[in-house]
């Protein structure tokens, strides 16, 4: 799945996006918890619904260098940009 960013923003942080070949779109996005957020990966923006990705809570940075790693799966975002972020890689095993 390749996500590009949008113009959109939720809590300060674009949302990216991600469309397959069937026209449905997939999104990742920045969610506050208080002091601490994450990233989340799934078809609602800016609210949890089926997440299909999660990163550990933590700062706000890049989605490429979460806190602890992401929930359940590791190594599977490349940033394109350290700063920016302008696209993104995320690579799902679905068995």
């Amino acid at each position: 799945m390749k996500l590009t960013r949008t113009t959109a923003i939720n809590e300060e942080y674009p949302i990216y996006e991600s469309i397959d070949g069937d026209g449905v779109s997939t999104y990742m996005w920045w969610m506050w918890h208080d002091t601490v957020g994450h990233w989340v990966v799934n078809k609602t923006p800016g609210v949890h619904g089926h997440d299909l990705l999660k990163s550990t809570f933590g700062a706000a940075r890049c989605p490429n260098e979460p806190q602890k790693g992401w929930e359940g799966i590791e190594d599977n975002v490349v940033c394109g940009c350290h700063v920016e972020c302008p696209g993104i890689i995320i690579r799902l095993l679905v068995l």
